[in-house]
């Protein structure tokens, strides 16, 4: 384990840490072409160690060492990207060089740094600090419905006196500009496209700001992000195409095609669950030749949402639906998720008894992570089952579940039966006692059934071999209690000899 950079003893060597990096950088997956490339990064007054050097839409990287000298696979085509904290960045694309030697240039200097909010992150699952604005729509204007309803949001007009833009107070920009990040139902745009949305047209907005928006969409998000939902994109929630095949295994008749490089494709279609399935092949020929090949194979989505349902409901339960959003692109994305309750007998929507009314969540998912959002439900009574569709959205990414979960009754059916004997011509009144005399505020009646009958004998009669078989057995009980050595003497009832119970 010390070879890869683990040290129980905690000495902290450096030498180890870089070690153990590099294996690690070796072992991510990397084009079959990809060649070693070295060089060294450097500034104006020498060497930078520590700078970072990584392959743009993976996570292959390097850092620089002491002499400011790296080395990293990579193929022709990709690109490098080196960086260095002030530093402009400096993109090259490999070619068939295999020394590439970088100079990066002194970046703007920062007076004050103010940093606002926090980004965490467990695993893949990260955190993001943002703050919701309200819509105001006393004016048409979006930047006027914007502004004013967060703290430090100031409105930027033109010489006509038009709102143009919002600026938040106390950022500050390397590049010299404090115009904020749009991004609009998932899709970044610039403010003069947002100008062109009316407040009318807003579902929701969220502003997050530091830290949190700069580890979303990177360095051009410094001066914060308006993350923006419409009402269109909330009626596209409602058609995004769901997944309903959630069958455990999967069958296929064999359809197999031998390409020209003597190769098998194998097509089949799989269930819509998103999971990781094991695929089974089994191979033979008319010579009894057989074939075994096994492997893991997994169905996933660029945009996936992972709903956390249990497997039944019960009924008056209030219950937390979370779910699971994740990104596997390479660049974050924001959006819209809803969830949709309704009855499986008759189909109704029951989101109005379920407590469910506002079923509509913004996300915002960083490149390669995943965030959950999660619904507070409770369940009415009186149903046998409840359909769920839930669904996710961000730009053309999108992706939704459809299923059916029983709801449990918390009663317990209680029966009570009596005799009813009517001869002609007589009215009689019964009483179901137990039933009229029960305390219990949850009593509810459920069902009435009379069986009525004009000649009862039938009942006696389909009733004698249920008694045959009853004495019967109670005769075979009693032969049993008997003991077998028991020896009875003659003319003295009930006397025996040797016997014992």
């Amino acid at each position: 384990l010390i070879w890869f950079g683990f040290d129980f003893n905690g000495t902290g060597d450096y030498r180890l840490e870089r070690q153990y990096k590099k294996q690690r950088t070796k072992k991510l997956s990397k084009p079959v072409n990809a060649r070693l490339i070295a060089g060294i990064v450097s500034d104006a007054t020498g060497p930078l160690p520590g700078a970072n050097v990584v392959v743009n839409g993976t996570e292959r990287g390097v850092q620089t060492d002491v002499d400011g000298y790296y080395e990293i696979e990579a193929a022709p085509g990709e690109e490098l990207t080196f960086s260095f904290v002030g530093m402009y960045e400096n993109t090259i694309a490999v070619g068939t060089e295999k020394k590439v030697d970088v100079t990066l240039d002194q970046g703007a200097t920062l007076n004050e740094v103010v940093v606002e909010g926090y980004s965490g992150a467990t695993k893949k699952k990260a955190s993001i600090a943002q703050t919701t604005v309200e819509i105001t729509q006393e004016d048409d204007n979006v930047f006027l419905a914007l502004s004013g309803t967060a703290a430090g949001i100031d409105v930027r007009r033109d010489q006509a006196g038009n709102a143009i833009n919002v600026v938040l107070r106390g950022v500050s920009s390397m590049s010299g500009s404090s115009n904020p990040l749009y991004v609009v139902d998932g899709v970044i745009m610039s403010s003069a496209d947002v100008a062109h949305l009316s407040a009318s047209d807003l579902q929701s907005a969220s502003l997050i700001k530091g830290i949190s928006a700069v580890a979303l969409y990177g360095s051009k998000a410094s001066n914060g992000v308006f993350v923006i939902t419409t009402k269109k994109a909330v009626e596209e929630l409602s058609v995004v195409k769901l997944r309903k095949d959630m069958s455990e295994t999967a069958f296929f008749f064999p359809n197999l095609k031998v390409g020209a490089d003597g190769k098998l494709a194998l097509n089949f279609t799989s269930p819509e669950a998103l999971t990781q399935w094991k695929l089974r092949l089994f191979a033979h020929n008319q010579k009894a030749a057989t074939g075994y090949l096994e492997r893991l194979v997994t169905t996933q989505k660029d945009l996936m949402i992972t709903p956390n349902f249990p497997r039944f409901f019960r009924e008056k339960d209030s219950i937390t639906i979370s779910c699971k959003i994740s990104n596997l692109t390479a660049a974050a994305k924001s959006g819209s998720a809803i969830l949709q309750l309704s009855d499986a007998v008759t189909m109704l929507s029951v989101d109005a008894a379920a407590m469910n009314a506002e079923n509509i969540r913004q996300f915002n998912v960083p490149a390669f992570k995943s965030a959950t959002v999660s619904w507070k439900i409770a369940i009415p009574e009186a149903i046998q089952g409840m359909q769920y569709k839930i669904a996710a959205k961000s730009g053309n990414f999108s992706d939704g579940e459809e299923n059916i979960i029983p709801v449990l009754a918390n009663d317990i059916l209680v029966t009570e039966s009596i005799p009813i004997w009517v001869r002609d011509k007589s009215k009689k009144q019964y009483t179901f006692e137990n039933l009229r005399s029960s305390s219990s505020p949850t009593l509810r009646n459920h069902q009435l059934t009379l069986e009525y009958t004009s000649n009862p004998t039938w009942f006696a009669i389909e009733s004698l071999p249920y008694l045959m078989e009853y004495f019967a057995m109670a005769e075979l009980e009693e032969q049993k209690a008997i003991p077998s050595d028991a020896v009875f003497l003659p003319g003295h009832s009930g006397d025996f000899l040797g016997g014992s119970y």
